[in-house]
């Protein structure tokens, strides 16, 4: 995860560097930031305003951690708010690291997770109040992230947890392979309120249906050099639009290793929090199956078709929902890899 912690004084600055080189240890990628001007020695970027700092961070970081005053947080970040969906989690701690409370975005940009995961890594306690959590029942914005599904309805999500918190049961009905025993108060045969996992948006097996959609596409794409994110961005939205795929359910895009910096294609990756995977000629070649052939796409890349071929590899030869379409310079396929939950 992409991940800034943010302090005030002295004190915070030593857990600041301590705390962004364990996470950094975990994985994540980590930047630490001070108030005012440090040496270098310090490893810790400086601002000057952080309202201007918390601003820019909320457009590109997914997780935003202060070290201060429960205060100086709630007032940098009240202006960018926009809604759970897409603001980054929050953090507080202070400065002796003896409390670490998730403020923002607890379940569905992994709040609640940093934040235990931050308690242990520096000993401290973490502090939650979502009553999910604290009630010990299911979550559904929690269970979609860590299921890459999409909510399509953001305001139903409080519908599912007033029942599950009433003691109610809510209903779950999926169109993909759900595997094991679902969590208490999950029950398939409840028609009042429940949880729909599929692709069919219009889908209503009960009352009041929260429709969750897997983000399990494949973009497989080529481009000539110099495309634009929103050039490609728009391409993709209308081809898909036309073909009736939901871009929000697109999880990777690649193409073949020529490709690999090209600005536009990582910029669309940005735009649909995708990944991004690119492959070599010779692996592309090396794709089983029948795909369109290119000889010009050949003497350029050194493969016949980089869409097609590297969707299926990307998908795992899932079933391809979109042949190779090209236009404006672009040339797409989209594929589904195979989807199913484990409880």
């Amino acid at each position: 995860m992409k991940i800034t912690v943010i302090s005030f004084t002295k004190g915070g600055n030593k857990l600041n560097q301590r705390l962004c080189r364990a996470l950094r240890n975990n994985g994540h990628d980590v930047e630490g930031f001070q108030r005012y001007s440090t040496t270098p020695a310090d490893e810790l970027g400086s601002f000057d305003n952080i309202s201007v700092l918390t601003g820019t961070l909320f457009e590109n970081r997914e997780g935003i951690i202060y070290i201060g005053a429960c205060g100086i947080a709630v007032r940098s970040i009240a202006p960018y708010l926009q809604g759970k969906e897409v603001d980054p989690f929050v953090l507080v701690l202070d400065e002796k690291g003896n409390y670490v409370i998730s403020l923002l975005s607890g379940h569905l940009g992994r709040g609640n997770e940093l934040c235990r995961k931050v308690a242990e890594l520096i000993e401290a306690k973490p502090v939650i109040t979502t009553a999910t959590d604290l009630n010990g029942v299911f979550a559904v914005d929690l269970f979609a992230g860590q299921h890459e599904l999409v909510i399509k309805e953001i305001f139903r999500i409080k519908s599912i947890s007033a029942a599950l918190l009433a003691g109610e049961a809510v209903g779950i009905y999926s169109d993909y392979p759900l595997l094991g025993k679902p969590p208490a108060g999950l029950e398939p045969g409840v028609k009042k309120v429940g949880i729909y996992i599929g692709s069919d948006v219009k889908a209503a097996p009960f009352e009041t249906t929260l429709h969750l959609v897997p983000k399990n596409l494949v973009l497989g794409i080529g481009c000539r050099k110099g495309v634009t994110g929103m050039a490609l961005h728009k391409r993709v939205t209308d081809v898909c639009s036309q073909a009736g795929i939901d871009i929000a359910r697109i999880s990777a895009i690649c193409s073949v290793n020529l490709k690999s910096e090209e600005p536009g294609i990582l910029e669309l990756a940005d735009r649909l929090k995708a990944k991004t995977y690119f492959y070599s000629a010779e692996e592309l070649s090396a794709v089983t199956g029948e795909f369109m052939h290119s000889p010009f796409v050949e003497e350029t890349a050194g493969v016949g078709n980089v869409c097609e071929r590297s969707g299926a590899l990307a998908s795992r030869y899932g079933k391809q929902l979109l042949p190779k379409t090209t236009g404006a310079g672009i040339a797409m396929a989209v594929y589904e890899r195979e989807f199913k939950i484990e409880f």
